[in-house]
């Protein structure tokens, strides 16, 4: 049964979980992954005639693949037989707790160098009156091997980013979850700030739209 809040207790022995589940997977380096899918990107350049049509292409496989396999995830057992589906909730504070636990598994130990720990803006707070995730990206594996020449930032349309694929994954393991969960909401998840184009960290933002019936 899926709690509507997270002990204390619980996101404790989460925590040995996230360790040992991290310990069973099998390890591909990340800057390796990130080379493979900025080689598929420019495979599908040549195939759909610009990097950003290749972007939103490739970004739209990763959404739906990682929706699909998201609920897998949750019910494979990482520790005594117990599954991550005993360390969700339906509480959206838990939310920022339950992101910290996909960073760990995927990234291991090392996910801070990476990432900062995501910020919880509740509806009241935001402009449009829907709940959002801040996430910060403190060193990107992505763009490193991608030449910083103002001409190749620029060629990308409005709205598209070097990071746009990898928004589009983190946005279908979540609405996996949100799915699993039996909660309605729509969930969008977009890079609003590129390290590449100057900022200091680059920014993705989830967005959990209510569902309209």
């Amino acid at each position: 049964m899926v709690k509507e809040k997270l002990s204390g207790i619980r996101k404790r022995v989460a925590g040995i979980g996230k360790r040992l589940a991290y310990r069973k997977m099998k390890k591909t380096s990340f800057l390796l992954i990130a080379d493979l899918c900025n080689v598929v990107i420019d495979k599908f350049s040549d195939l759909y005639g610009s990097r950003s049509a290749a972007i939103k292409k490739f970004a739209e496989i990763c959404k739906e693949e990682s929706i699909r396999v998201t609920a897998d995830i949750i019910e494979t057992p990482v520790l005594f037989g117990i599954s991550l589906r005993s360390f969700l909730s339906r509480n959206l504070t838990d939310f920022r707790f339950i992101i910290e636990l996909i960073y760990h598994i995927v990234l291991g130990s090392k996910w801070p160098y990476f990432l900062a720990k995501p910020e919880y803006i509740p509806a009241e707070l935001t402009a449009d009156r829907v709940n959002k995730y801040l996430l910060k990206i403190l060193h990107c594996p992505f763009c490193y091997n991608i030449t910083k020449a103002k001409e190749d930032i620029d060629e990308l349309e409005p709205g598209v980013t070097h990071g746009t694929w990898f928004a589009k994954l983190l946005q279908g393991i979540m609405q996996g979850i949100v799915d699993y969960l039996g909660m309605q909401y729509d969930v969008n998840c977009e890079e609003t700030q590129c390290l590449m184009s100057g900022y200091e960290y680059g920014e993705m933002i989830y967005t959990l739209y209510p569902r309209k019936e």
